[in-house]
């Protein structure tokens, strides 16, 4: 009879323990879970979570450009949640967004009380909630080519967002023969929203684009090749660049022969009356051109030439960079003469013309 109650007693004494264990360690785990709640940085994320900052919404000032029918507090706490936490000191936070801060959080403890002889849990009310409302406001740039239409909250933006215009490309003379749209800023200020940004190119076509740090960057695609092999695919009939920008060096040092000092082996290449034609004809007649220095070409004349980075603007009008090097003896001493210029071209009466040549500086 003793042995048969022992395993009764046995069971219910476990069983009291454990019982007692799990109440035990529910308290702990209680305990813990609102030691970690009334945690400062834990306590105001609730607060947040919850949207217990107010914010005196009647000083909002909605842009012109911001969505319909915006829900001003609701979008405040929408900016407050995506904040971050910086700690200020044990009781003051700030609430920075894209490293702007909103505002400081003060907090006071109004009650302590100490659990499980070595925690001691405060008790939070929020002290003081200062903010600076014009930090919640966002500025956003979108850069696009003069012709496109921009559409902000499907609000289209007219001339007054425009900050600056300005070239895509050096075009050089080019400029006067080809139209090229320029690429234009817009800045749309104080807005609270994350804005519905539409972009429609000159055929009314939606672009693609990603926002970086509040910023839009759409550039238009002009065809493009590394080499002049690739680009001669899109170059109408037979155009030798290279030959021409032999022939120009040549021409420059007295070197091509032929009437006028070899203008008329140019001029088929010219546009009468451009810029260039005229600065080719008055150096071809110029007294300079007979004083310069007395050289001799070498064998061979010209070393390391290519024709590469092309761009094409138009069906039209394209650019190509050349470089060569001619090599001469002058008093009986070697000179490398080095042409790296771009080549300008526009197609006029049924063939390319040389319109301008630029040189290249090493930021190109």
């Amino acid at each position: 009879m003793k042995l048969s109650k022992y395993p009764k007693i046995l069971i219910i004494y476990v069983t009291v323990i454990v019982l007692i264990c799990a109440i035990f360690l529910g308290y702990v785990y209680h305990t813990t879970v609102m030691y970690e709640k009334m945690l400062p940085e834990n306590y105001i994320r609730e607060l947040i979570q919850n949207n217990k900052l107010k914010i005196d919404i009647s000083k909002v000032k909605i842009n012109i450009n911001e969505k319909q029918n915006l829900n001003i507090a609701e979008t405040l706490n929408n900016i407050i949640k995506e904040s971050e936490l910086n700690k200020i000191n044990d009781n003051t936070y700030e609430l920075v967004n894209n490293s702007k801060v909103l505002g400081t959080i003060t907090l006071k403890s109004i009650k302590k009380s100490r659990k499980l002889f070595i925690l001691t849990i405060d008790e939070w009310e929020v002290k003081d909630f200062t903010y600076d409302l014009d930090n919640f406001y966002n500025t956003y740039k979108i850069s696009v080519p003069e012709n496109y239409t921009v559409k902000v909250n499907n609000k289209e933006l007219n001339a007054d967002l425009i900050v600056s215009e300005e070239d895509i490309f050096d075009l050089g003379k080019l400029k006067n023969y080809v139209t090229i749209p320029k690429q234009r800023v817009y800045k749309i200020a104080n807005l609270l929203s994350k804005p519905e940004i539409e972009i429609f190119d000159e055929n009314n076509k939606k672009a693609s684009f990603e926002i970086n740090n509040n910023e839009v960057v759409v550039n238009k695609e002009y065809p493009t090749f590394k080499t002049y092999e690739d680009a001669k695919a899109k170059i109408k009939g037979n155009l030798d660049i290279l030959s021409l920008a032999k022939n120009w060096s040549l021409f420059l040092t007295n070197d091509l022969g032929g009437d006028s000092h070899g203008f008329y082996k140019l001029s088929p290449y010219l546009v009468s009356g451009t810029d260039l034609y005229n600065l080719a004809l008055r150096w071809s007649r110029s007294i300079d051109i007979e004083w310069i220095s007395t050289h001799k070409l070498k064998d061979p004349v010209f070393t390391n030439a290519k024709v590469e980075n092309c761009i094409f603007y138009t069906d039209n009008a394209f650019s190509c960079e050349v470089y060569l090097e001619k090599n001469m003896t002058i008093s009986k001493q070697d000179k490398v003469d080095i042409m790296h210029d771009r080549l300008y071209f526009i197609y006029y009466k049924n063939s390319y013309k040389l319109i301008d040549l630029k040189s290249v500086v090493e930021s190109e």
